[in-house]
């Protein structure tokens, strides 16, 4: 009970301290509709922003078991690091650990990597901030950074990149991919988003498109076996190439039974799900004109696809390492969503996002009250 109990303290606290100071920030960058951003730039690191970035680096570099992995990368620190780590990754680690760093430092580094650079990628939109802050804890999307520590790193980096993709600047773009890379080998796939998405930064802008592109992926959801053979071609090109060769379809197809022994996804989930993703999808358009700017058709095209992925891959492990690129996208998204809601003054838009929030707040309740889940809070020194 004193987990739990420890467990809702800290991350409510946490998540107090970064709103009120992302609020702080946002107050004084307002966004002008008419103007394609915000009134007032202001620097990026601020006393408030530095407190919003600490705070999250020393919650999560303090922790102890939180996440599936925490434990095996503390291992790997304590000997001087992995050799199966990526360069970049294993050069930040082998430097802290022949250092003597104690290992806070060491998991703090990274959470702290991984939230200035979420909240960089939107920079010139500081308004976003206390929405962002919020969302990064209620969706859970703290966990996933520190469940997987290496590819979210990457991930952020990815993020960063997509201003690059907007501005067209593919040379800085192309450096984003290789620090990626040097982080985590999955993201060799960045290389193939850049012509996609700057060709076309809005690839759904049909409402109707989008919900027959949904419905179609909730039904194949069921149908996982049949999936997972039409890309078995790519998936087995892609494990030999990052040298995965661990990856087979043998267990993409142990995935399956995974699911088929614990259940389909047929209970409150795809609910919860369709209650969240249908809104958005709705006002798709009307968002799309009020951000009328490149970056947020990006993050949108990046976040339902995602959300697809999610749909036909999200019980795979294994295929997770690439839904993950366009899943991260998703506390951005509901950042403009909220936002849209909240400013607009309209009675449906204010209750509707009340009510996204309010949902979101049931699930982060759920998961930090778990008592199996890894999400389970306790600090470094409590053992």
């Amino acid at each position: 009970m004193f987990v739990l109990l420890e467990t809702f303290a800290v991350y409510s606290l946490l998540t107090i301290i970064m709103v009120v100071c992302g609020w702080i920030i946002a107050r004084e960058s307002p966004y002008d509709v008419n103007n394609g951003g915000q009134l007032v730039s202001k620097p990026f690191f601020t006393l408030p922003s530095a407190l919003l970035f600490l705070s999250f680096a020393f919650v999560f570099g303090c922790r102890w078991g939180v996440g599936v992995d925490h434990l095996s990368y503390l291992d790997s620190y304590l000997v001087g690091g992995s050799e199966r780590h990526e360069a970049l990754f294993g050069l930040v680690e082998t430097f802290m650990s022949e250092h003597g760093f104690h290992y806070a430092f060491y998991f703090g580094f990274w959470a702290l990597w991984d939230i200035v650079l979420l909240f960089y990628c939107v920079k010139d939109h500081k308004y976003l901030f206390p929405l962002l802050a919020l969302m990064l804890m209620l969706t859970s999307n703290y966990l996933s950074m520190m469940n997987t520590m290496r590819q979210h790193a990457a991930m952020v980096v990815f993020l960063v990149s997509l201003n690059y993709i907007s501005e067209k600047k593919p040379l800085k773009y192309l450096v984003c991919c290789l620090v990626a890379i040097a982080l985590h080998k999955s993201a060799v796939i960045l290389f193939v988003l850049y012509p996609i998405l700057s060709i076309r930064n809005d690839w759904f802008k049909s409402i109707w498109l989008q919900l027959l592109l949904y419905a179609v992926c909730f039904y194949l959801q069921f149908h996982f076996t049949s999936v997972v053979e039409w890309i078995e071609k790519p998936f087995s090109w892609f494990s030999e190439t990052m040298d995965y060769e661990y990856y087979n379809m043998d267990m993409l197809f142990s995935d399956q039974w995974s699911r088929d022994k614990f259940g389909k996804n047929t209970g409150l989930g795809p609910i919860i799900n369709i209650v969240r993703i249908l809104p958005v999808i709705f006002y798709s358009k009307k968002m799309k004109s009020y951000f009328d700017f490149p970056l947020f058709k990006l993050i949108y095209t990046l976040w339902f696809t995602g959300e697809l992925m999610a749909l036909l891959f999200g019980s795979s492990i294994i295929l997770n390492r690439v839904v993950m690129y366009f899943t991260c996208a998703k506390p951005i998204m509901y950042s403009f969503f909220l936002y849209y809601c909240f400013k607009t003054k309209k009675i449906m838009n204010y209750a509707l996002g009340c009510g996204i929030v309010l949902l979101y707040i049931a699930l982060f309740i759920n998961v930090v009250t778990n008592p199996i889940s890894t999400a389970q809070y306790s600090f470094f020194w409590e053992h």
